[in-house]
Protein backbone atom coordinates (compact mmCIF):
# COMPACT_ATOMS: atom_id res chain seq x y z
CA UNK A 1 0.00 0.00 0.00
CA UNK A 2 1.31 3.45 -0.90
CA UNK A 3 0.31 6.10 1.52
CA UNK A 4 1.10 9.66 -0.07
CA UNK A 5 0.35 11.74 3.37
CA UNK A 6 2.40 11.10 6.56
CA UNK A 7 -0.47 10.67 8.62
CA UNK A 8 -1.76 7.99 6.68
CA UNK A 9 2.15 6.54 6.14
CA UNK A 10 2.01 6.50 10.18
CA UNK A 11 -1.12 4.77 10.59
CA UNK A 12 -0.36 1.98 8.43
CA UNK A 13 3.22 1.31 9.73
CA UNK A 14 1.80 0.94 13.64
CA UNK A 15 -1.35 -0.89 11.98
CA UNK A 16 2.13 -2.93 10.47
CA UNK A 17 4.04 -3.33 13.69
CA UNK A 18 0.89 -4.26 16.12
CA UNK A 19 0.29 -6.97 13.47
CA UNK A 20 3.71 -8.41 13.71
CA UNK A 21 4.00 -8.64 17.25
CA UNK A 22 0.91 -9.69 17.72
CA UNK A 23 2.02 -12.50 15.87
CA UNK A 24 4.85 -12.88 18.01
CA UNK A 25 8.18 -11.15 16.63
CA UNK A 26 10.20 -9.21 18.38
CA UNK A 27 9.03 -5.86 18.78
CA UNK A 28 12.62 -4.20 18.74
CA UNK A 29 13.45 -6.08 15.66
CA UNK A 30 10.21 -5.12 13.74
CA UNK A 31 10.94 -1.35 15.10
CA UNK A 32 14.07 -1.17 14.02
CA UNK A 33 13.17 -2.82 10.63
CA UNK A 34 10.07 0.00 10.16
CA UNK A 35 11.37 2.82 11.02
CA UNK A 36 15.26 2.56 10.57
CA UNK A 37 16.59 5.35 8.12
CA UNK A 38 17.35 4.38 4.50
CA UNK A 39 20.92 3.84 3.96
CA UNK A 40 22.88 6.81 2.53
CA UNK A 41 24.73 6.16 -0.75
CA UNK A 42 28.04 4.91 -0.92
CA UNK A 43 30.38 7.97 -0.06
CA UNK A 44 33.49 9.42 -2.06
CA UNK A 45 36.92 7.60 -0.16
CA UNK A 46 34.91 4.87 1.42
CA UNK A 47 35.94 1.37 1.35
CA UNK A 48 35.83 -0.50 -1.71
CA UNK A 49 35.23 -4.21 -0.95
CA UNK A 50 36.46 -5.31 -4.69
CA UNK A 51 39.61 -3.88 -3.84
CA UNK A 52 40.71 -4.91 -0.48
CA UNK A 53 43.27 -7.52 1.26
CA UNK A 54 41.94 -10.10 3.81
CA UNK A 55 44.45 -10.07 6.07
CA UNK A 56 44.88 -11.17 9.86
CA UNK A 57 45.59 -8.56 11.67
CA UNK A 58 49.36 -8.65 13.82
CA UNK A 59 50.35 -5.04 14.99
CA UNK A 60 53.93 -5.31 13.62
CA UNK A 61 52.61 -6.38 9.85
CA UNK A 62 50.76 -2.57 10.05
CA UNK A 63 53.77 -0.68 8.24
CA UNK A 64 53.55 -3.71 5.57
CA UNK A 65 50.06 -2.60 4.95
CA UNK A 66 50.23 0.77 4.87
CA UNK A 67 52.80 0.20 1.78
CA UNK A 68 50.52 -1.60 -0.15
CA UNK A 69 47.85 0.87 0.53
CA UNK A 70 50.23 3.52 -0.58
CA UNK A 71 52.16 1.90 -3.56
CA UNK A 72 49.41 0.00 -5.07
CA UNK A 73 45.57 1.14 -3.90
CA UNK A 74 45.31 -1.99 -1.78
CA UNK A 75 42.86 -1.32 1.40
CA UNK A 76 43.20 -3.93 4.16
CA UNK A 77 40.59 -5.20 5.89
CA UNK A 78 40.80 -7.32 8.86
CA UNK A 79 40.04 -11.36 9.47
CA UNK A 80 39.50 -13.12 12.75
CA UNK A 81 41.72 -16.47 12.41
CA UNK A 82 41.93 -18.99 14.96
CA UNK A 83 43.82 -18.47 18.02
CA UNK A 84 45.01 -21.14 20.68
CA UNK A 85 41.81 -19.72 23.19
CA UNK A 86 39.43 -20.64 20.39
CA UNK A 87 41.08 -24.06 20.22
CA UNK A 88 40.92 -24.15 23.78
CA UNK A 89 37.26 -23.18 23.96
CA UNK A 90 36.33 -25.55 21.53
CA UNK A 91 37.48 -28.45 23.81
CA UNK A 92 35.77 -27.07 26.79
CA UNK A 93 32.46 -27.17 24.38
CA UNK A 94 33.21 -30.52 23.58
CA UNK A 95 33.11 -31.58 27.39
CA UNK A 96 30.13 -29.21 28.65
CA UNK A 97 27.77 -31.63 26.20
CA UNK A 98 27.47 -34.12 29.02
CA UNK A 99 25.31 -30.49 30.76
CA UNK A 100 23.37 -29.97 27.92
CA UNK A 101 19.11 -30.23 28.76
CA UNK A 102 16.68 -31.09 26.30
CA UNK A 103 18.52 -33.75 23.79
CA UNK A 104 18.21 -36.33 21.81
CA UNK A 105 20.69 -38.97 22.49
CA UNK A 106 22.62 -42.45 21.26
CA UNK A 107 23.94 -45.35 23.28
CA UNK A 108 26.17 -47.82 21.92
CA UNK A 109 26.51 -51.28 23.12
CA UNK A 110 30.31 -51.76 23.24
CA UNK A 111 29.75 -55.79 22.14
CA UNK A 112 27.48 -55.52 19.02
CA UNK A 113 25.66 -52.76 16.50
CA UNK A 114 22.77 -52.39 18.91
CA UNK A 115 22.26 -48.55 20.34
CA UNK A 116 19.74 -47.12 22.32
CA UNK A 117 17.76 -43.96 20.93
CA UNK A 118 16.13 -41.77 23.80
CA UNK A 119 15.18 -38.26 24.59
CA UNK A 120 15.00 -36.21 27.62
CA UNK A 121 14.73 -32.83 29.56
CA UNK A 122 17.30 -33.26 32.23
CA UNK A 123 20.81 -33.22 31.68
CA UNK A 124 22.90 -35.75 29.21
CA UNK A 125 25.09 -36.65 32.41
CA UNK A 126 22.23 -37.20 34.72
CA UNK A 127 19.98 -39.19 32.19
CA UNK A 128 23.29 -41.49 31.65
CA UNK A 129 23.18 -42.44 35.37
CA UNK A 130 19.82 -42.95 35.19
CA UNK A 131 20.85 -46.00 32.66
CA UNK A 132 23.58 -46.92 34.39
CA UNK A 133 21.63 -48.03 37.41
CA UNK A 134 19.03 -49.82 35.87
CA UNK A 135 22.12 -51.94 34.51
CA UNK A 136 23.26 -52.74 38.06
CA UNK A 137 22.61 -56.00 39.14
CA UNK A 138 19.83 -55.67 41.63
CA UNK A 139 17.28 -55.00 39.17
CA UNK A 140 17.72 -57.40 36.59
CA UNK A 141 14.73 -59.57 37.47
CA UNK A 142 12.30 -55.96 37.15
CA UNK A 143 14.01 -54.90 34.41
CA UNK A 144 13.54 -58.34 32.32
CA UNK A 145 9.59 -58.29 33.30
CA UNK A 146 9.46 -54.46 32.33
CA UNK A 147 8.22 -53.09 29.24
CA UNK A 148 9.02 -49.78 30.12
CA UNK A 149 10.14 -47.66 27.14
CA UNK A 150 13.45 -45.95 29.07
CA UNK A 151 14.60 -49.94 30.08
CA UNK A 152 15.44 -50.87 26.12
CA UNK A 153 19.44 -50.40 27.51
CA UNK A 154 19.24 -51.95 31.09
CA UNK A 155 17.34 -54.94 29.18
CA UNK A 156 19.58 -55.31 26.51
CA UNK A 157 22.40 -55.71 29.28
CA UNK A 158 21.08 -57.96 31.49
CA UNK A 159 19.38 -59.92 28.76
CA UNK A 160 22.89 -60.39 26.70
CA UNK A 161 25.33 -59.92 29.58
CA UNK A 162 27.10 -57.10 27.11
CA UNK A 163 28.47 -54.35 28.30
CA UNK A 164 27.15 -50.89 27.88
CA UNK A 165 29.57 -47.96 25.79
CA UNK A 166 28.18 -45.10 28.32
CA UNK A 167 31.44 -43.16 27.03
CA UNK A 168 30.44 -43.22 23.92
CA UNK A 169 26.95 -41.64 24.47
CA UNK A 170 26.52 -39.41 21.76
CA UNK A 171 24.30 -36.20 21.54
CA UNK A 172 22.24 -35.84 18.35
CA UNK A 173 20.36 -32.48 18.49
CA UNK A 174 19.36 -30.26 20.92
CA UNK A 175 15.42 -29.36 20.81
CA UNK A 176 13.38 -27.10 23.75
CA UNK A 177 10.14 -28.47 21.77
CA UNK A 178 8.89 -31.84 23.77
CA UNK A 179 7.00 -33.00 20.23
CA UNK A 180 9.93 -32.29 17.89
CA UNK A 181 11.82 -34.15 20.25
CA UNK A 182 9.49 -37.17 20.37
CA UNK A 183 9.48 -37.00 16.15
CA UNK A 184 13.22 -36.93 16.33
CA UNK A 185 13.64 -39.46 18.84
CA UNK A 186 11.42 -41.68 17.03
CA UNK A 187 12.79 -40.91 13.55
CA UNK A 188 16.66 -42.28 15.12
CA UNK A 189 14.96 -45.57 16.42
CA UNK A 190 13.70 -46.11 12.61
CA UNK A 191 16.87 -45.46 11.20
CA UNK A 192 18.37 -48.37 13.39
CA UNK A 193 16.31 -50.79 12.25
CA UNK A 194 17.18 -54.80 13.35
CA UNK A 195 20.05 -52.84 15.32
CA UNK A 196 18.13 -50.82 18.32
CA UNK A 197 17.59 -51.81 21.60
CA UNK A 198 14.83 -49.91 22.45
CA UNK A 199 12.01 -51.71 23.36
CA UNK A 200 9.22 -49.38 21.82
CA UNK A 201 9.63 -47.56 18.41
CA UNK A 202 8.85 -44.64 20.40
CA UNK A 203 6.86 -41.82 18.05
CA UNK A 204 5.53 -43.75 15.53
CA UNK A 205 6.48 -42.76 12.13
CA UNK A 206 4.49 -43.33 8.97
CA UNK A 207 5.72 -45.52 6.15
CA UNK A 208 5.49 -42.73 3.77
CA UNK A 209 9.10 -41.48 5.33
CA UNK A 210 10.79 -44.61 4.65
CA UNK A 211 12.02 -43.39 1.85
CA UNK A 212 13.45 -40.47 3.46
CA UNK A 213 14.74 -42.25 6.13
CA UNK A 214 16.80 -44.62 3.92
CA UNK A 215 18.50 -41.79 2.61
CA UNK A 216 19.33 -40.59 5.73
CA UNK A 217 20.86 -43.70 6.46
CA UNK A 218 23.19 -43.84 3.90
Amino acid sequence: MYCREEEYLAKELSHILQLFIDNGYPANTVWRILYQDKKEKKKEGELDISKALYAPYHPRARRLYNILKKEFGFDVIYKKTKTLGDIILKKGRQIEKGFRRNVVYRIPCAQCPKKYVGQTTATLNKRNSQHKNWCQKKYKKQILKSTKKNDGMAYHHHSTGHNIDFEGTEKITEEKNYWRRLIIEGMEIKKLGENRANRQVGYEIDECWNPIIEKLKS
